[in-house]
Order: structure tokens, then C-alpha cells, then sequence
């Protein structure tokens, strides 16, 4: 994902959708709908979508959603629109979060695979500050009946799935955002070594020598938070915690990383034939998809408190 990210992250982001958006039957499925949900489905080179995010809703707070999923004698109708949908323009399966109604009482939040089949409206792809390659449209569901096969864990589950399928998203996220700091530098590096200022290249300034090994020294702090929570994930232990670090500060250093060496290009930073502006917009981005970088904070700040209030050592 880095490497794929330090030319086109983008194109990372596009491929790792597809492996987020099946997270939740990864995880929870049963082993006939990993057969249907995710090898059919890759055997015949399609893309899943993940629905999350509502246009009324905040995307911090999914918790207050307002699709739907009801009893019906089929299995289940669902309703509802759901935005900024990765990869949904290109999808034919959606992993949709929906409340579950069952004989008119909430039965809370249930992950649903559903086909792209009649019912389901796919809006254009909207023009974005950055990765513009990835089609993020709106999904709208009116009235889609899907059965039981369709109910991706139990009924309720929804939330804690929810939150395991974002923890595992952030570890590949900030892998990809690692990625364009990487081709920041990649950038930067022949361009101070070559550019005169002044009677000397920028490479020769000192505060130029100090503000990239300052760079250089967090890229590698956040190369190793990324790789701490896929390990961990990869041992089966808890990683949500350190997925959020990870992304948190990835996202920060894209921001600072790719605004510094726009600075450094001057004018030729703020055209397109010079790939820095690219990665300036898609790092923008960064702080604020996949849960943003505010919520990382009070989600630290409520596992400080709650340590803090169990006597536990900070």
C-alpha cells in the first residue's frame, strides 16, 4: 500500500476499498457467504462498496443513522442513502450499515450485503479536493428486499462491527498516507539539489537540511505505528487503539509534509505539471475520511480517562 501510494495513492486507496468494504464478512460472515461475498466476487474482478456514511448524518457520529433494514416475510426491506461511498460507482456488491426493525421495535444496528440490483441508485461521482480517481457517489436503497443469506452477522451487531471494520481500514489507511509522504520526499529531494536561491541550492540551506530531516524522522515514527497495528492485528491481538494512532498521525505529517514542499517548488508547487500539488490535495483529505482526525483524539482521550479511573499506569 505504501509503495502503490508514493506514485498514486489513489489507486492504493481504490484497492484497499475493496478489501475494507468485505471486512465485515471477513470477520463475521458465515463460510458460505465469504464463498459468495468475497471469493465469487474477486474471482469475477468486481469491487464491493462500504456504506457508512449519510448525507444527514454526521459521518463522526454513525451511531444516529436512519437506514433502515425491516422484517418482511422474504427477509428483510431496506431503505435509506448513503454518501461519499468508496468505490460505489464501479461496485456490485454493498456492505450496508442499516437499524434493523423487527415487528416495529429497533433491533439496532446489522451489517447487510447487498447486490446492485433494481432499487439501488447510484448518483455521479462528485468533484473532490483530492483523490478524484476514487469513485465516492451517493447510494441511495429504496425498498431492496434481500433474505436472511444477506444479514451479515447477527441482528444487533452492527456497531461492534462497525468498529472493527474502521480499526482494520485505518491500518491500511495509513499505510497509504505514509505512502504520499514518501513520494512527497521523493519529489522534494531532486528538486532542493538542483534549484539555485541565492547563490546556492536549497539542498546547501541549512533550515531546507533540517525542516526534510525533520520529515524524514516522523515518516519513520509513523511507518512504525502503521506496522505495530498491522502486526498486532495480524497476531490476533487488540489494535483498534493503535490503528487510530497510526492514521492520526500519518494524516498529520501528510498535511505538514506536503504543505512545506509545496512551499519549496514556489510557484511550480501550485501547477499540474508538477506532482507535488497532487499529493498537497490528497493529503488534505486525509484528516478527515475514515473517521477524522478530532475523533482520533476524544477516542484517545476516552481510553486516557477510563485507564486513569481504573488505576491503571498511563
Amino acid at each position: 500500500a505504501e509503495i502503490l501510494a508514493s506514485v498514486c495513492a489513489p489507486t492504493a486507496f481504490t484497492l484497499g476499498l475493496n478489501r475494507g468494504a468485505l471486512h465485515p464478512v471477513l470477520h463475521a460472515g458465515t463460510a458460505d457467504q465469504k464463498q459468495r461475498f468475497i471469493a465469487d466476487l474477486i474471482a469475477a474482478r468486481r469491487y464491493a462498496g462500504l456504506c457508512l456514511t449519510e448525507p444527514a448524518v454526521s459521518g463522526s457520529n454513525l451511531m444516529g443513522l436512519e437506514a433502515r433494514a425491516v422484517r418482511c416475510p422474504s427477509g428483510w426491506r431496506l431503505s435509506g442513502t448513503k454518501t461519499m461511498v468508496g468505490n460505489g460507482g464501479v461496485a456490485d456488491l454493498f456492505l450496508v450499515l442499516a437499524r434493523a426493525e423487527v415487528d416495529g421495535a429497533n433491533a439496532g444496528l446489522t451489517f447487510f450485503a447487498v447486490p446492485r440490483s433494481p432499487g439501488v441508485t447510484v448518483s455521479h461521482n462528485p468533484d473532490k479536493l483530492g483523490f478524484r480517481a476514487v469513485e465516492t457517489p451517493t447510494v441511495t436503497f429504496t425498498d431492496v428486499e434481500v433474505t436472511d443469506f444477506h444479514r451479515v452477522g447477527a441482528e444487533g451487531s452492527g456497531a461492534e462491527l462497525m468498529l472493527e471494520t474502521l480499526a482494520a481500514i485505518r491500518v491500511g489507511g495509513s499505510a497509504v498516507i505514509t505512502g504520499i509522504v514518501v513520494g512527497a520526499l521523493r519529489d522534494a529531494l531532486p528538486w532542493v539539489e538542483e534549484r539555485a536561491v541565492y547563490g546556492s541550492t536549497l539542498m546547501q540551506k541549512s533550515h531546507v537540511q533540517l525542516q526534510l530531516g525533520d520529515l524524514y524522522g516522523r515518516l519513520q515514527s509513523v511507518r512504525a505505528m502503521t506496522r505495530e497495528a498491522a502486526l498486532r492485528r495480524r497476531q490476533g491481538m487488540p489494535y483498534a487503539q493503535q490503528a487510530g494512532i497510526a492514521k492520526l498521525h500519518a494524516s498529520g505529517l501528510a498535511v505538514d509534509a506536503t504543505t512545506q514542499i509545496v512551499q519549496l517548488f514556489g510557484w511550480r508547487g501550485v501547477v499540474n505539471d508538477f506532482p507535488i500539488q497532487k499529493r498537497f490535495r490528497d493529503a488534505r483529505q486525509t484528516p478527515v475520511f475514515e473517521g477524522t482526525s478530532e475523533i482520533q483524539q476524544l477516542n484517545l482521550f476516552r481510553q486516557l480517562w477510563a485507564q486513569f479511573h481504573r488505576g491503571e499506569g498511563i
